[in-house]
């Protein structure tokens, strides 16, 4: 009988590049530039007597051309990064993996063993792209139905970390917070703000189980209002557009401690707040001074009790389909974890600078562009409110490098640049997460661009990202939100049997950015947790390299006479009629077929309905036309731009 050979952990040394392109510190830019160009890298090392001094990249040269230096006298030693990181070869490739996730680096010198010479080099790509080769390869082929994703091992996670530790990276006198035509945050002012804010709560007598709701649109406030509750206590970030009567529900259903909501604002969550208990009004001056009043006198002050890892740092409401919203409880560790993530998956690093367009309330806006941003060291360029009208303004004055949306953003910031041509911009990607991404849109914005949109795939109890498509030159995968990096994920059937690549069930996830559990709700825990995987809702399968293609919610999945039908099929063929802006599909009951598929669309040019449905002939089975259109001004969406599909059939009943 064979012996099972040996296994050991990946290394450096198994995946690394050992062609690796050098120069002199005398060097000029424009020859470092040309070497790099012609040998199509990102990066040249910098080399005195064999070992690495510097390191020369992209980067480094879009900060030089920023400046009106001369690239031919200008000297590489002059630009270079000094003293880079370096790795070597025995070591084990999730170390690298955790360099590359807490720096955002894109490429690591690798040096021999005792810190010797250069012997090659370690780039992200070498990372995401090489990982299946090398001996450990058959071991990590043998792990079962779901090898193909965990193929790609986890980001490390540092699990001792707080969101302390992510305010920490950016250097004190980088911006941290710009508000268009407003206030700016150092790294030092909000590192200041965020322990004032903690220190005052505690020394009003909040303690780390108590849970703080914010009231606040976006700005500094609600950053450092949501930091600094999450160091004292548990921020629970409300909705500011929502009635008196839904916020008096949101503040009893988290047992709020106190109340924190804008100076004389906020009318609707003080009415909701019962009288004499703890309020407090915050704002961020023109000269970036934070400015507290509370509505009771503090005790002696005190300095708040650093958080850890384990305690809760966040409490968002999930946003479900049936009944009311659950509570996620979000942990200090959660947070980083999912921060950390995202630097990885895009290489983001102090030199980006994020626009900031969705609402901190909800976990996309906090985690997917905040906090990653400040993981990362970069700034966050937050408008008080945006409006699509003035992005064009937002890019040229503030330059951010990438945003991230829901697909109804895009759509109307695209909308806005079908109007008049994009004769450029600082942006270096595009990326889009929390529902479907259609086709359409991908494409115009790339187009209008010019740089790649990445669908990812996030939900609050993953502590936002889940999965993401990768930057080039990573293969993408059309209608595929990607692979999971630092999560793992599966598909499962209705029995919890872990199923094939290829084959369609629910999608599951594991991972440190995952919830241990609902807050205060064992039922809840009990449907959603099967053998240690959390249940999703969404429908989706694997290939066999690992990405994720999602077809529908579960709930969502329209049940005509046994025939399952995927609702985003049907948005897609009527969104391929010019003349559709927006469409959204849904079932509703039927006597003789169970459900049958109606649908909404908005219109940006006249037609009929007879006319769309005869263009749906042409893409789609009999069985999947809709039995009727509405034709309407808008679709209803929630406060994130989600649609809320199970809704619609309520929504539009009576409708023409």
């Amino acid at each position: 009988m064979p012996s099972t050979p040996p296994t050991r952990a990946l290394t450096v040394g198994d995946i690394m590049s050992r062609s690796v392109l050098t120069t002199e510190a005398g060097a000029s830019v424009a020859e470092a530039a040309a070497l790099m160009y012609a040998r199509r890298v990102g990066s040249v090392v910098v080399v005195h007597d064999g070992a690495p001094i510097g390191i020369l990249t992209e980067r480094d040269l879009v900060r030089f051309a920023a400046g009106a230096a001369d690239a031919r006298s200008a000297l590489v030693g002059d630009y270079m990064t000094a003293d880079p990181d370096t790795v070597q070869e025995s070591e084990e490739v999730i170390d690298a993996f955790r360099r590359f996730a807490a720096h955002g680096y894109r490429h690591i010198p690798v040096v021999a063993a005792g810190g010797g010479g250069l012997v090659g080099i370690i780039s992200m790509r070498d990372l995401l792209m090489k990982l299946r080769r090398g001996p450990a390869s058959a071991a990590h082929g043998a792990v079962g139905p779901s090898a193909a994703v965990e193929a790609l091992p986890p980001v490390a996670s540092d699990l001792t970390s707080t969101v302390l530790s992510l305010l920490d990276v950016g250097r004190a006198t980088v911006p941290a917070v710009v508000v268009p035509e407003g206030p700016e945050l150092t790294y030092r002012a909000l590192r200041q703000h965020v322990g004032r804010v903690a220190d005052t709560l505690a020394s009003l007598g909040v303690a780390r189980a108590d849970r703080v709701a914010i009231v606040l649109g976006n700005g500094p406030e609600a950053v450092v209002a949501i930091l600094g509750a999450a160091v004292a206590a548990a921020a629970a970030p409300l909705n500011p557009a929502c009635t008196e009567d839904e916020l008096r529900y949101y503040l009893e259903d988290v047992a709020a401690s106190a109340l924190i909501v804008p100076r004389g604002g906020g009318e609707a969550a003080r009415r909701a707040w019962p009288a004499g208990a703890l309020l407090v009004e915050i704002a961020i001056e023109a000269d970036g001074k934070l400015w507290l009043e509370t509505s009771i006198r503090g005790r002696a002050r005190r300095t708040a009790p650093g958080p850890g890892p384990d305690d809760v740092a966040l409490v968002l409401h999930s946003s479900g389909t049936t009944g009311r919203p659950k509570r996620a409880a979000l942990r200090h560790r959660n947070l980083v974890s999912s921060a950390r993530n995202i630097v990885a998956t895009y290489g983001l690093s102090s030199l980006d600078t994020t626009l900031c367009v969705m609402p901190l309330f909800h976990i996309h806006g906090l985690v997917g562009c905040t906090l990653s941003t400040f993981a990362s060291g970069g700034t966050v360029v937050m408008p008080v409110r945006f409006n699509p009208v003035g992005f064009r303004r937002i890019l040229a004055a503030h330059k951010p490098t990438w945003y991230t949306a829901v697909p109804t953003i895009h759509q109307l910031i695209l909308a806005r640049q079908r109007e008049r041509a994009h004769p450029g911009s600082s942006l270096r990607f595009i990326r889009s997460a929390s529902s479907k991404l259609h086709e359409a849109t991908l494409l115009g914005l790339e187009e209008a661009f010019g740089v790649p949109c990445l669908e990812a795939y996030g939900m609050t109890e993953a502590s936002h990202q889940i999965a993401s498509n990768p930057l080039p030159p990573a293969p993408r995968v059309s209608g595929s939100v990607g692979r999971g990096i630092g999560v793992r994920i599966g598909v499962m059937d209705a029995q919890g049997q872990l199923l094939t690549v290829g084959a369609s069930g629910e999608v599951v996830i594991q991972g440190p950015s995952v919830i241990d559990g609902y807050d205060d709700n064992p039922e809840a825990d009990a449907r959603s947790f099967t053998n240690g995987w959390f249940r999703t809702g969404d429908q989706g399968f694997l290939d066999s390299a690992g990405y994720l293609t999602l077809v529908g919610r579960l709930k969502e999945m329209i049940n005509r006479a046994g025939e399952k039908i995927a609702p985003h099929e049907i948005d897609e063929a009527l969104l391929k009629h010019p003349a559709v802006a927006e469409a959204v599909s849904f079932g509703v009951p039927h006597d003789t077929w169970g459900e049958v598929v109606e649908a909404a669309v908005v219109l940006r040019a006249e037609t009929t309905e007879a006319q769309l449905l005869r263009h749906c002939r042409e893409h789609l089975a009999d069985f999947k036309i809709p039995t009727r259109l509405y034709l309407v001004g808008s679709i209803p969406k929630g406060s994130t731009g989600k649609i809320q599909r199970t809704r619609m059939p309520n929504l539009l009943r009576g409708a023409p």
